[in-house]
């Protein structure tokens, strides 16, 4: 017997009618979503069951003889049954000692690898809630332009982060539920004090009441700062500027030589490589420049307004694909939300213009000159009956200047 079933609560309905008076809900489009040409109705889906029909009481009077008799072979079969299994308890018994002495030994080693156990490797599975998916739609329905402003990158960089910190949450968990400990509070290994200086230390606050005993080593030596080379970029330095743009490559190759042994060879190659970077921009930049500067005003002027129709162009196509976007965009939203609960949409009706009023139409040659002539100036139809108008006027542009006898 088919019947309907919510996969929203689970419920089971007999017939579609039913659900759609518990649920307040159109049967026909329950029954479309049963047969697959609806997805859900108001965020609802269902399904139709096959439910094996109920056994007739009537029926359990009409058992077989033979069933009877197969009953009795069983319980026979049973008590041989139980007498071979208590002979083989004590068997086990004694096996079972045996297999708890082994769990002694295996417990041992989950310990071990408990502490083994690597976090890095867990994968964690995020599931986007219905803020998430609204703040996604909030940003990225908007046009193309307006994904770059602060504002809206504002939003994505607070999003991401919220799902790195339910991330970190969940390895945190992880590291708690493994038993295993975090790298961080683990001790640094200590460096190998070469000066005695921090022998010294440990020393004096030992013999705090007899501090002659306990002998002071040389001065400590302060770490000497790397000298910085003027001839590489330093990627964290922003205000970096090219000090070597008026040396010439004598100078550079000399300065290298003298500080050679100071930095490697992956420094001095990556210098290399901005030179050579540097002399092929500045070279492809003089060449534009020398092209640029032998064009006519004319051709310099063709080419600017190709440059700006080619934007135009650009933007307009941009902002085409963002319409398609945004409506593909909806679409799957919509689709999501209705996975997790029904979401109600307000949608504004926008105020249909009231149409003008349709009068009566008259013969225009009953009108007189007069009234024909005001009628020409003030733009009101001959042929519209305006006798039994009382805002006739209102509907049309009127000059003022103008006194309409009616």
């Amino acid at each position: 017997m088919l019947k309907i079933k919510c996969l929203n609560n689970n419920q089971v309905y007999k017939s579609a009618g039913e659900a759609g008076q518990a649920l307040h809900l159109d049967r026909s489009n329950i029954t479309k979503v049963c047969k697959g040409k609806l997805k859900a109705v108001k965020g609802y889906r269902f399904e139709y069951i096959n439910e094996v029909n109920e056994v007739n009481e009537n029926r359990v009077n009409e058992v077989n003889e033979n069933e009877v008799n197969e009953n009795e072979v069983n319980e026979v079969k049973q008590n041989e049954v139980n007498e071979v299994k208590q002979n083989e308890v004590n068997e086990n018994e004694v096996n079972q000692n045996e297999v708890n002495e082994n769990r002694v030994n295996q417990n041992e080693v989950n310990e071990n690898r408990v502490n083994e156990v690597n976090v890095n490797e867990v994968k964690t599975k995020i599931t986007l809630t219905p803020d998430h998916l609204k703040k996604f739609r909030n940003v990225l329905t908007q046009p193309t332009l307006d994904l770059l402003t602060y504002t809206n990158m504002e939003l994505i960089e607070s999003l991401a982060n919220d799902i790195m910190n339910y991330r970190e949450r969940v390895k945190n968990e992880l590291r708690k539920l493994a038993g295993a400990k975090n790298n961080d509070n683990q001790p640094q290994p200590q460096q190998q004090d070469e000066t005695g200086w921090d022998e010294y230390e440990r020393e004096l606050e030992a013999n705090k009441n007899n501090p002659v005993m306990v002998e002071k080593p040389q001065e400590k030596p302060q770490p000497q700062p790397k000298p910085k080379n003027p001839y590489l970029q330093d990627e964290d330095d922003d205000d970096w500027s090219t000090s070597f743009d008026d040396d010439t490559e004598e100078d550079v190759i000399k300065w290298q030589n003298e500080h050679k042994e100071q930095f490697t060879e992956e420094e001095l190659k990556k210098f290399k490589e901005e030179r050579e970077q540097k002399k092929k921009e500045e070279e492809e930049k003089r060449r534009k420049q020398e092209e640029w500067d032998a064009l006519t005003e004319e051709e310099k002027a063709r080419r600017k307004e190709e440059e700006r129709q080619f934007f135009m162009d650009w933007f307009n196509n941009s902002l085409d694909r963002s319409k398609e976007q945004q409506k593909k965009i909806d679409a799957e939203f919509k689709t999501e939300m209705a996975k997790n609960k029904p979401v109600i949409i307000e949608e504004v009706k926008q105020e249909q213009e009231q149409p003008k009023k349709i009068y009566k139409t008259i013969n225009p040659d009953s009108l007189s000159e007069e009234e024909k002539e005001y009628r020409k100036k003030a733009g009101v139809p001959l042929d519209i009956d305006l006798s039994n108008a009382d805002d006739g006027w209102d509907d049309y542009e009127i000059d003022d200047s103008v006194i309409v006898m009616r």
